[in-house]
């Protein structure tokens, strides 16, 4: 059995990517649950529709799933709102990094402000100790983890380096059926902000950028899927503003509908964020809307950099994402059968 926890069931791309694993392990043939320890709530995705049948509360899970013999993967929010659940888990625990903020808040919780300046130098630059990176490793050994996945390559990296462990990828895929491009809804300079990641910046340059009477500016927040596959769909370019993202999957889900994006790549995002070939790239404050208004300014440029991003997009597919799950739960399973399931030992080793 394979439990998936997550702290809710809300709008968020976190819980999408979760509801989805469950059901493409359910494809698998594998008994898998996606174990909701918030409150209950109608599904606003597909995935989360899918996955009805097979979500249940953290006392169902208690009272009639748990297994010694299960699996119980923990995602990287989950590390800091679920301690206690993970203390009470049943089965070997890997962590599923989807992202890496909450996990260096997991790890070293007063080490770091989650309201500091964006001029400082990001948490993925600055340098490590050994000292650190040991605490880290208990850290994680203390709450039982064996073993962890990554959702990206940089996340994978971000882990090698700070807790000596270097994790599986398993990225997440898009449904091409939702998210696809229909240029007879896109409008010409209107552009979409999603979510609330990088509000007060998001809210300067929406403000600057409407000053031209060319440019419209549309926020989306606590959409459900359909609605929020129009949103890309009618959009003619894409600002994100999310500076700690392990991958992306708004960038990814706006390319599949035909945006063209500006804004930072937060980590997770360079492995398709290609300045000038994909999306354009921001650096510091300010950049967003210089490069907005760049690409308004450019339509071959902005045709090329739409393109470009829905081609990068079209890599995360589902059939991707199912197939380095089998993949994954393979390497799990060989470690735990050969007795080296543990974060000493790197899943991959075992294919040495």
């Amino acid at each position: 059995m394979i439990s998936v926890l997550t702290p809710h069931v809300g709008i968020a791309g976190g819980v999408k990517s979760l509801a989805t694993h469950v059901m493409l392990l359910r494809q698998l043939g594998e008994e898998a649950w996606l174990i909701n320890c918030g409150e209950p709530r109608d599904p606003w995705c597909r995935a989360l529709s899918e996955a009805r049948p097979y979500t249940i509360s953290w006392s169902e899970y208690r009272r009639d799933h748990a297994t010694d013999d299960g699996w119980v993967l923990v995602p990287d929010a989950g590390l800091t709102m679920l301690r206690s659940q993970i203390a009470q888990a049943r089965g070997d625990r890997v962590l599923f990094a989807l992202g890496w903020s909450y996990v260096l808040d997991y790890l070293d919780p007063k080490r770091w402000r989650s309201d500091r300046v964006f001029e400082a130098p990001s948490r993925w630059q600055l340098p490590l100790r050994k000292r650190w990176v040991r605490q880290w490793q208990r850290t994680l050994a203390n709450d039982g983890f064996a073993a962890a996945l990554a959702n990206s390559t940089f996340t994978r990296q971000w882990l090698c380096e700070r807790v000596d462990y270097d994790p599986v990828v398993v990225p997440s895929g898009i449904d091409g059926e939702i998210f696809f491009q229909n240029p007879t809804v896109r409008k010409p300079g209107q552009i979409l902000v999603v979510g609330r990641k990088g509000a007060e910046e998001a809210n300067r340059a929406m403000a600057a950028l409407s000053e031209s009477p060319s440019i419209r500016c549309v926020q989306a927040i606590d959409l459900d899927e359909s609605e929020m596959a129009f949103a890309y769909q009618s959009a003619d370019i894409l600002l994100t503003f999310g500076r700690e993202e392990g991958l992306p999957r708004v960038v990814l889900e706006a390319m599949s509908c035909g945006c063209a994006v500006v804004g930072y790549d937060g980590g997770g995002g360079r492995e398709f964020m290609h300045h000038g070939r994909s999306a354009l790239v921001a650096r510091e404050a300010g950049d967003v809307v210089r490069l907005a208004r760049e690409l308004m300014a450019d339509p071959r440029l902005k045709e090329r950099i739409r393109e470009g991003g829905h081609k990068e997009a079209t890599r995360y597919t589902l059939a991707a994402q199912r197939d380095a799950l089998a993949s994954a739960l393979a390497l799990l399973r060989a470690a735990r059968a050969r007795g080296t399931l543990s974060l000493e030992h790197p899943l991959r080793e075992i294919c040495r």
